[in-house]
């Protein structure tokens, strides 16, 4: 991001309704106030804003050549406030034909991706657990942001690297559960629930489909043999092992096995199974039966969803996913937003008595496509739809610099984005408060870091 001036608190900023609170780790603990930050004025980083603040505390002049990182608490870091919280999740999300509720109330899941808080690649450009600092300060921006659901590949796809719930077939490494169980428990404090996918289509750092072919002495450098991650009874024997693996784990700061946790709201069977846009076919709807019933036989408490990426194949039949009784929810991912394609999957939805969800999506309208804001129009008309963008991105741990992903989609909240995405992500976030039945802001709540 581009300098700014020191943070000189503006006369035209909204009193704050939210606090960032923290356990008191010493006697001069304090909580910070969010700001509201005009998007039309010079914003400060939020280590200006975090810098500013200590110096204030303690009566200081500035150094602006310092870089602090002053928020290091524990998993109890949480907001509070009368508006822009929401509640510890208690109630499993459950399915009411095509439409999801959380007790009596009905629920539109609507939130960022945040693919690596499980498991990172970004920091120092080599793969590591993502510190406690990072987690905190990706929640609190999804709350900020109006979120009530993120989905995140990496707390549930973690196989084939040493880092991995499964480096190797059969073997569990519990350490790296301990970011994984970090991040739940801090999604359960901010009052957001999870969307975690089970494994990936691709051959990322993360891992996918392919460790579970390569185990089983599978080439995996043949495309024909990519199918047998279907058919394959010895592959598909081991991807459910890992499944109850992942499911009947505890966690560690919540005491609460993943299966009975609230928090999560649905587990996915896959990331872009048959690739972006079903370029490779999406799963038999045999495969898709047996993993989902074999989710579900573990754990009755929580939705599925169908991981294929899309609803209709290149010759517009319908995914066997959506005759598939113990999948809740369908989902496709858009880059672009595709108007036409957007109410062919509600209506095939809407048919076959499933919930959509687009769990990826371009939100910053630079590509071409349907206009945002009709697309956020087209999500509010609808009962049935709910909408995952991609993907938040932190500063470092001293708050100092924004932590980059290279793929053109990356949130930097939020004001490391250039200026006419910064109005975009606005509209975004105006978008999120509303579908959550809250008052949209005006300017975009900062978060300290």
């Amino acid at each position: 991001p581009s300098p700014t001036t020191p943070w000189i608190e503006p006369t035209v900023l909204e009193t704050p309704q939210a606090r960032h609170q923290s356990d008191r780790l010493e006697s001069n603990a304090f909580a910070t106030p969010w700001q509201s930050l005009p998007t039309n004025a010079p914003t400060p980083f939020k280590q200006d804003q975090c810098h500013a603040y200590e110096l204030a505390k303690h009566n200081k002049k500035p150094t602006p050549t310092k870089c602090v990182g002053t928020y290091h608490h524990s998993l109890a870091t949480t907001i509070s406030g009368t508006s822009g919280t929401l509640g510890t999740p208690r109630a499993f999300i459950r399915r009411e034909g095509t439409k999801l509720r959380a007790g009596s109330r009905y629920y539109r899941p609507v939130g960022p991706n945040i693919y690596w808080l499980g498991l990172d690649e970004n920091d120092g450009r080599k793969v590591s657990y993502p510190s406690k600092n990072r987690v905190r300060e990706a929640f609190a921006i999804a709350a900020a942001m109006g979120a009530n659901t993120v989905r995140s590949l990496t707390l549930g796809v973690s196989t084939g690297h040493p880092l991995s719930v499964w480096p190797s077939k059969g073997e569990t490494n519990d350490d790296a559960f301990e970011p994984i169980d970090y991040a739940i428990g801090t999604a359960r404090q901010y009052g957001i629930r999870l969307i975690i996918p089970l494994t990936d289509n691709y051959k990322f750092y993360h891992g996918g489909k392919y460790d579970f072919l390569r185990w089983e002495g599978i080439n995996i450098t043949d495309k024909d043999t990519q199918g047998e991650f279907y058919s394959n009874e010895d592959v598909m024997e081991s991807f459910k092992d890992y499944i109850e693996v992942i499911l009947t784990h505890v966690n560690q700061y919540t005491g609460i096995a993943l299966k009975d946790d609230p928090t999560i709201m649905a587990w996915e069977t896959g990331n872009e199974l048959g690739a972006f846009q079903l370029k490779e076919k999406a799963p038999p709807g045999s495969w898709t039966s047996e993993i989902a019933g074999h989710i579900k036989n573990i754990d009755s408490n929580h939705l599925v969803v169908d991981g294929s990426d899309g609803l209709y194949d290149t010759s517009s039949q319908d995914i066997d996913g959506l005759k598939v009784d113990e999948i809740d929810i369908v989902s496709d991912h858009f880059y672009p937003i595709n108007n036409y394609t957007f109410w062919q999957d509600h209506g095939r939805s809407m048919l076959a008595g499933k919930v959509l969800m687009i769990g990826e999506y371009d939100w910053t309208g630079s590509n071409g496509g349907m206009p945002l804001s009709t697309f956020y129009n087209q999500v509010l008309k609808t009962r049935n739809v709910g909408d995952i963008a991609w993907n938040v991105m932190t500063h470092d741990d001293k708050c100092c610099h924004f932590i980059t992903h290279d793929d053109g989609y990356s949130i930097y909240y939020p004001n490391g984005n250039a200026n006419l995405l910064q109005r975009r992500l606005l509209r975004l976030v105006q978008h999120w408060w509303h579908v959550t039945g809250r008052k949209s802001p005006h300017v975009l709540p900062a978060v300290a870091c």
